[in-house]
């Protein structure tokens, strides 16, 4: 004797597992999706624009074996013009002093004996553009040389907020410039120290923290008071701990690929450091 309708049951039965199967795929978590960054750089934390990269280790350099280099040695670059922006006033800002020379203490692919820089202090061009130390300066001795952007508003060595800003050439007709491994220093070198001796005679020590680059297309594209020209120039943060601020250095050259016609590299490089002790 049967009890019920066996057909019936059956059919109840399907119904539920379809029912648990749909409802387990419902509910089930979709997978997690990562992104894959390129094999050169990684996406910085810049929003909303992603030019601002970080740094990878540079290759081999082909032409000299066993070294590594950040850029080719490339024909003489125009100077691409980065406004310089306005910075935000603050009520207590003074001149600190005068940062008269660089020393980085440890070798590099272009510097085996490290280097140091002489610091011109200068103000930017009338174009707002960044002043960069070099023959076409009328500066025939200027691979050692890089400039620190001494206008009102801008951070100097020993202050308690604001950023240093001290740029020079990668290279010229064939001649490093000081600033030639500074990819490597941001890539290889976080932790290291360098040393800023001022015109004064007093020595200011800092630790590299960071190294970045910035696509200079995306940079002219945002106007001067994006987030990437506030990332290499802002001039309102302070540093350090909370007992003890500070300014932040800020190293810049180019970098990136090199374009033979435009006689441009495609990015700008960027070291940050950090005042220690």
């Amino acid at each position: 004797m049967n009890i019920g309708n066996p057909r019936k049951v059956d059919r109840t039965l399907l119904l539920s597992v379809v029912i648990a199967v749909g409802a387990t795929f419902w509910l089930w978590p979709a997978p997690r999706v990562d992104t894959q960054v390129g094999p050169t750089l990684a996406t910085a934390s810049v929003s909303p624009s992603s030019a601002a990269t970080a740094l990878a280790k540079p290759t081999t350099d082909p032409v000299k074996k066993g070294t590594t280099r950040s850029s080719p040695a490339a024909p003489s670059p125009a100077p691409v013009p980065v406004p310089v922006p306005v910075p935000v006033p603050v009520p207590d800002a003074v001149p600190l002093g005068v940062p008269a020379t660089i020393t980085v203490p440890f070798a590099s692919a272009n510097h085996p004996n490290g280097v140091q820089m002489t610091v011109i202090p200068h103000g930017p061009n009338p174009d707002g553009a960044m002043w960069i130390p070099g023959p076409a300066e009328g500066i025939d001795d200027w691979s050692n040389d890089v400039s620190w952007l001494n206008t009102a508003g801008y951070g100097s060595p020993f202050a308690t907020y604001g950023a240093v800003i001290v740029v020079g050439h990668i290279n010229w007709k064939g001649t490093w410039g000081a600033l030639s491994d500074l990819s490597e220093y941001g890539a290889n070198d976080v932790g290291r120290q360098l040393t800023i001796t001022m015109a004064d005679g007093r020595v200011r020590t800092y630790q590299i923290t960071e190294g970045y680059a910035v696509d200079k297309a995306q940079l002219a594209a945002e106007g001067s008071q994006g987030p990437l020209h506030t990332k290499m120039f802002g001039q309102i943060e302070s540093y350090g701990p909370a007992d003890n601020p500070t300014e932040e250095l800020r190293l810049i050259s180019c970098g990136g690929e090199y374009d033979p016609a435009a006689r441009s590299y495609s990015s700008n490089i960027i070291v940050l450091a950090r005042p220690i002790g």
